[in-house]
């Protein structure tokens, strides 16, 4: 994408810095207002809330995905994986970790897997689900890859990967946690990439991580042992309501774009949930993440409201791109939010890239 396609789109969120390293710290570079692909303060991006569908029996949506005209969801504090239809509708939930702490339809915090991203990849020539842990305790290192049937909802295998050494090594790096804790929250795949989001918590920043999709599923497959796949780095900051800054908690691969859902959570911890000031969507376009060891680039972003003009004050935990029209500027999105207490949501929005 070129300079005058981003200033076109001129939207107001704007990136701090990116990095790009091979598992060390690099020096990193401050984005001046002179610098390149600045963007104009008075643009924006419009995310409005269309439809919204409840579920008491699918708990706390952290992870949403889509395929053969089925929806796929995951719950932060649930074992299953669920399956939709194209009207919603739950069809079936399919169990990835033990059922036995579910009976009050919550898995409790300190034993929970905390599977926060979902994507679709291929391995082997076959559709698979990737679901990832949050990386915040012991418990939640865990990877999980399910493959999908050539037709029909029902997964049929499910594969366990343990994620505790390849973890240590981003808790070690201090270009990713800062001061604070691995707290995974987006994940998506698409040109041959696999990306992480790691979610700001206080004073940290919110990070890219982008490994090699084909070397991360070989690193996963090898087993104890395997050298770590190598990866880069890109730091941003979000969208800041009164003293809070927006945090990633969402990803989806699109157009050479990584959408992404962020919210604002009164929390310094990232186990401990706290009150949701407010969600958005924006995205990063990827083809300015350079390869060499300091770049900058833009990320557009809109708080989502509600169709009154309200701020919807959910934490909106991943999306889909459902369609795309005139010429990429707008875009039916749908979204899966989490209540802390147990239940989750569907959201149609309408999103508009406005000049």
């Amino acid at each position: 994408m070129q300079k005058d396609t981003l200033t076109g789109l001129g939207f107001w969120l704007l990136l701090l810095f990116s990095v790009s390293c091979r598992n060390v710290p690099v020096n990193t570079q401050v984005l001046t207002s002179d610098a390149p692909f600045s963007i104009e303060a008075k643009s924006r991006m419009k995310a409005v809330i269309q439809k919204r569908t409840f579920f008491n029996n699918m708990p706390s949506g952290s992870g949403l995905e889509q395929h053969n005209g089925f929806f796929y969801v995951i719950g932060d504090d649930s074992p299953f994986l669920y399956t939709l239809d194209k009207d919603y509708n739950l069809l079936d939930r399919h169990a990835l970790t033990d059922t036995a702490g579910f009976e009050t339809g919550r898995v409790a915090k300190a034993v929970k897997a905390d599977l926060e991203g979902l994507t679709k990849i291929e391995v082997d020539g076959q559709p698979c689900l990737l679901m990832l842990g949050s990386g915040a305790t012991p418990a939640r290192n865990q990877a999980f890859v399910v493959q999908m049937p050539a037709a029909g909802a029902a997964p049929v295998v499910t594969s366990y990967y343990s994620l505790e050494a390849l973890y240590l090594d981003l808790r070690q790096n201090e270009e990713v946690i800062g001061d604070g804790l691995l707290n995974i929250e987006g994940v998506a795949a698409g040109a041959g990439k696999l990306y992480l989001l790691q979610r700001a918590i206080g004073s940290n920043r919110n990070v890219l991580i982008t490994f090699e999709l084909q070397e991360f599923i070989e690193y996963l497959r090898a087993g104890a042992g395997a050298s770590m796949p190598a990866y880069s780095l890109s730091f941003f900051r979000l969208p800041i309501m009164g003293v809070q800054e927006a945090g990633f908690s969402g990803a989806y691969f699109y157009d050479d774009k990584l959408f992404f859902t962020a919210s604002i959570e009164s929390t310094t911890d990232a186990v401990a949930d706290g009150t949701i000031l407010g969600s958005y969507i924006g995205f990063i376009p990827l083809q300015q993440l350079a390869a060499d060891t300091v770049a900058t680039t833009v990320a557009p972003a809109g708080v989502i409201t509600r169709q009154d003009g309200a701020v919807y004050s959910g934490k909106v935990e991943s999306l889909v791109i459902l369609e795309s029209s005139s010429r990429n500027r707008r875009f039916r999105i749908l979204a899966v939010t989490d209540d802390d207490r147990g239940n989750s949501e569907l959201l149609e929005i309408s999103l508009r890239l406005q000049p």
